[in-house]
């Protein structure tokens, strides 16, 4: 349920959602257990903008999910592994945001500045009453100066964050905190009419504390570069590159462990590019891109092992997008290849766990046609991932493939245009597949967490 008003320069908007449900069954008709829903969540909004000089806006939200889920929380079963099948996850989730701008704002004297804080507390009660509380508190202060009407934009300020990591039960309290004040400048700037521009450079003060107390800071330096070029109306071209000092990442908080010693932790950078192209001609749209990621002393941290142990990844690929329009419906197709590597050679899921997950090929194709006459609109949907054999470390087996089907139909009467009715039917042929980015399908042994079966969907909606 949702609320909203405005009057003169006040706005407000209240929502609140509950959802309470089964576990589903994948597309075999089997009960994935843990999937059930449990949940409320609210978000609270107001705003006040006077005279379209100044604009205050002030948003509060929660979520609370009190469900049971996999024992292990990213994998369905473990085969041959005595534990229980699910256990009590309480996740409560706060988020705050203060913000203030000019909204209209033209010349030298743009200003915007942002205030956040957000906590995620999460309790599982058994075996060990295990809590986990992350919470950040960051903010930011910037000014647009507009060089020219037309697009010339140059952003200039200051950010800060304090992030805080901490895990508690009976028996252990520990800690890890991350503080980091930041200055960049950032321009995006249209020098002749075919040409876009957008370069910047920040450079950032990390301060980092370990849960032994272990003191650590550094500074980085952040550079980025992208360009558009209309080569002709129906073809842009574009290419972008950035070099990226991530600072320290904390830790997961299950994974803390209090006999950590901190001999040495390093800051996580990374290397960006990308290229491509994009072509419009009469209805026909075709484009593509080619990507790669390359960090080095991404932190990977286990329980068992050391706090400040590093893995160097890469993540490269390309995609490739084809669609034509014909008014009033689409059709369109995106081929997606990516893969991952670490320290120089491809692995498993488990290995790539806290670093990305090996996709391989993936294919989307989606067709909508709309009957303006009689408000009708109809669309389907195929999401496809091909077999993945390029795995290496102690992955066992391949990546199996998978085809989902789904269809819709939306209707908006003539008689009362504020109603729309829909209808869905997702995974028509109960296709039973776990998604492709979910973790462990490369071991015989793990169980992956399934996606539902065929699942119908009907909805009214009733705008005012």
């Amino acid at each position: 349920a949702s609320g909203y008003g405005r009057y003169e320069g006040a706005e407000g908007l209240a929502f609140v959602k509950y959802a309470n449900g089964n576990d589903f069954k994948d597309g075999d008709g089997d009960t994935v257990l843990g999937t059930g829903a449990d949940l409320l969540s609210f978000l609270v909004k107001g705003a006040f903008e006077g005279n379209g000089e100044h604009r205050i806006e002030a948003t509060a939200e929660n979520v609370h999910d009190d469900s049971d889920r996999p024992f292990r929380a990213n994998i369905g079963d473990i085969i041959g592994v005595e534990n229980p099948k699910v256990r009590k996850y309480d996740l409560n989730r706060q988020n705050y945001t203060l913000r203030y701008e000019r909204p209209f704002a033209e010349g030298l004297w743009d200003p915007n500045a942002v205030l956040g804080y957000g906590v995620t507390d999460l309790h599982v009660p058994e075996p060990f009453g295990s809590k986990a509380k992350t919470s950040s508190i960051s903010g930011s202060l910037s000014n647009d100066f507009h060089i020219t009407p037309r697009a010339d934009v140059i952003t200039a300020g200051v950010d800060f964050f304090h992030d805080r990591a901490n895990y508690n039960d009976p028996f252990d309290d520990v800690t890890e905190h991350a503080t980091n004040v930041g200055v960049f400048a950032q321009a995006r700037l249209q020098p002749i009419q075919p040409l876009r521009l957008s370069f910047g450079i920040r450079g950032d003060n990390q301060w980092f504390e370990g849960l032994d107390g272990t003191d650590k800071s550094d500074f980085g330096v952040s550079g980025n570069v992208f360009a558009e070029y209309d080569v002709a109306d129906f073809l842009t071209l574009s290419a972008g590159y950035s070099n990226v000092w991530g600072g320290f990442a904390l830790a997961e908080n299950f994974i803390m462990n209090p006999d950590w010693v901190y001999e040495e932790i390093v800051p996580v950078k990374s290397q960006n590019f990308i290229a491509g192209f994009e072509s419009f001609y009469e209805g026909i749209t075709f484009g593509a891109n080619i990507f790669r990621s390359d960090f080095d002393n991404a932190r990977d941290p286990l329980f068992g092992g050391d706090p400040f142990t590093t893995a160097d990844f890469r993540t490269q690929g390309f995609d490739v997008g084809l669609g034509y329009t014909w008014g009033p419906g689409f059709i369109r197709a995106t081929y997606t290849d990516t893969d991952i590597k670490v320290n120089g050679s491809r692995t498993d899921s488990d290995t790539t766990q806290y670093l990305g997950a090996p996709l391989g090929q993936l294919l989307a194709i989606d067709v909508v046609h709309r009957f303006d006459p009689i408000g009708l609109t109809i669309g389907a949907n195929m999401n496809a991932a091909f077999s993945n054999s390029d795995l290496g470390g102690f992955a066992e087996q391949d990546l199996e493939p998978y085809e989902v089907f789904s269809i819709f139909a939306e209707y908006v009467p003539e008689f009362a245009n504020f109603l729309t009715l829909r209808a869905e039917v997702n995974n028509i042929f109960d296709e039973n597949y776990a998604d492709r980015a979910t973790y462990g399908q490369d071991f015989p042994e793990v169980e992956p967490l399934r996606e539902p079966g065929r699942s119908f969907l009907f909805l009214v909606r009733a705008q005012f």
